[in-house]
């Protein structure tokens, strides 16, 4: 799917949708988009051994890149097509 000329909302929802690949970083740490509202994102992940720090607890890049994928989606959600990155 042709993801030019569409704004954040549109485009995340295909990839909500599965009708375009989420971003390679979202596909290799298991993300998933739960809720996608204008200004609104909800992301969830299911962690696991992949995503422990050498103290075997859950990495905090982890948690910090979950936030910023939500905010930064959040965000693109309210953009038009000219102010969003082309995926």
């Amino acid at each position: 799917m042709q993801l030019r000329n569409r704004d954040g909302f549109e485009r995340l929802a295909a990839i909500q949708r599965g009708d375009a690949a989420p971003p390679p970083a979202v596909a290799m740490l298991g993300m998933s988009l739960d809720e996608l509202k204008r200004g609104r994102t909800v992301f969830s992940l299911v962690v696991d051994e992949l995503h422990e720090n050498p103290m075997g607890t859950m990495h905090g890049g982890l948690i910090a890149t979950l936030v910023d994928t939500a905010m930064g989606c959040a965000l693109s959600s309210t953009l038009p097509a000219e102010a969003s990155a082309v995926a």
